[in-house]
């Protein structure tokens, strides 16, 4: 757990937290082009954290990430920009053994991927966000033969 000190939060309303820049000491976060997700911006801690050695702007992640791992990260892309609100993947090995949990969502032209250390296996958060990822899913299909399909597809990923 990490341990803050006193905030001095009288400028907190005056902050450009809509602007990507910083984030929080226990995470970093990557700032890249949309079609090609070429890094434009990356936290100073970035690379350490994640174990990507030269990751900074100009690279493009497709050199440093799996392409499994690069086609989840676009799939939980789609989800985002459909639903209006960031998408949410836990447990994602990015490189080495460490996993990480990840958000990823559009800012302005950047796709914005905040990443931090995989949370305990008991924190029930991956949970609710899978399962609330899974209903945005559902949640318009008409046709109960589809629907069904979907779930067991849905619950097969999940388990």
């Amino acid at each position: 757990m990490v341990e803050f000190g006193q905030a001095d939060l009288t400028s907190c309303d005056k902050e450009p937290i809509h602007i990507p820049g910083s984030i929080q000491p226990h995470g970093c976060l990557l700032a890249c082009e949309g079609d090609t997700f070429r890094v434009r911006r990356v936290s100073a801690n970035a690379a350490t954290m994640l174990g990507l050695a030269g990751l900074a702007p100009g690279v493009l992640l497709s050199d440093y990430l799996s392409a499994s791992t690069l086609h989840a990260l676009r799939n939980a892309l789609a989800h985002s920009l459909s639903l209006g609100r960031p998408a949410y993947m836990f447990g994602v090995h990015l490189a080495g053994a460490a996993a990480f949990d990840l958000s990823i969502h559009v800012s302005g032209d950047d796709i914005v991927i905040e990443c931090e250390p995989e949370g305990a296996p008991e924190d029930n958060s991956q949970s609710v966000a899978s399962l609330r990822m899974m209903l945005d899913r559902l949640r318009n299909m008409s046709d109960m033969e589809t629907l069904f399909r979907a779930v067991v597809r849905l619950m097969r990923g999940m388990l």
